[in-house]
């Protein structure tokens, strides 16, 4: 989308979809990114959006009705995560405002053409993950694939197998049975901490991702998912994984 935008050509009568919602968050980013810079905290809200696209009047009052049942606080807050944590957007520590962010000389390009943004950010993550499994994994599948549930599950998959692997479990041993097995503090088969409480700690660490990530993915589909928390999912995951490779026989 162009940073000059035609705001005829905004639609106002309908709710807008997220793809859209970022597309012109993007173009707003672009018109002040340069010079001064910009503070994205007023981008939070609807109306300011609609006003620094060009709408005014009935026009605007329009757009904000549309869109008002629309989750576009949480769109904005992913998007704005998304471009300062990849590094498209950086504080602009020219200006007293801390708040300031001025557009990269990387980010120009992805906001000039927001659909290779997702791309780019699915790319530097995947980069990121230090366990070769999970990383291959997500390589295969991320780009291709529009369902976030199914990579957690992927992710979730990994990590128990690979704790059965430690341990030397059968297929039957699963779940939460299989962390209890392989990490309760009193008699579990690895030791990652000899205090108790970083022991006891971890082993909730686990029972977690594997009760609060493993079990929805594994027992319903999650069709609504954003890809932002099946990234941070699948980085939580990583994190166990790399413990896990530091873990001892008891």
């Amino acid at each position: 989308m162009a940073t000059q935008i035609d705001p005829h050509q905004i639609p106002t009568k309908r709710p807008l979809d997220r793809h859209e919602v970022e597309a012109y968050i993007a173009a707003v980013v672009r018109r002040g990114g340069s010079g001064a810079g910009f503070l994205p905290g007023p981008l939070a809200d609807l109306g300011t959006l609609g006003r620094r696209l060009g709408l005014q009047g009935d026009a605007l009052a329009q757009f904000r009705q549309s869109n008002g049942s629309i989750p576009y606080l949480r769109w904005y807050n992913e998007f704005i995560h998304t471009l300062i944590s990849h590094g498209i957007i950086v504080r602009n520590w020219d200006q007293s405002h801390g708040d300031f962010y001025k557009i990269s000389e990387r980010g120009e390009e992805l906001l000039a053409d927001v659909s290779k943004l997702g791309d780019e950010t699915t790319r530097l993550f995947v980069e990121s993950l230090r366990d070769e499994e999970l990383r291959s994994r997500c390589q295969d599948n991320f780009l291709r694939s529009k369902h976030m549930d199914t990579l957690v599950r992927d992710a979730c998959v990994i990590l128990e197998d690979r704790i059965r692997n430690k341990i030397g479990a059968d297929a039957s041993s699963i779940g939460v049975d299989l962390v209890n097995r392989a990490l309760r503090p009193n008699g579990g088969d690895l030791v990652v901490s000899a205090i108790k409480g970083e022991q006891e700690g971890l082993h909730r660490l686990f029972l977690g991702a594997v009760q609060f990530f493993g079990n929805p993915t594994h027992h319903r589909l999650l069709a609504d998912l954003p890809a932002v928390r099946a990234r941070e999912t699948i980085g939580f995951i990583d994190i166990l994984l790399q413990i896990l490779s530091e873990a001892t026989p008891r």
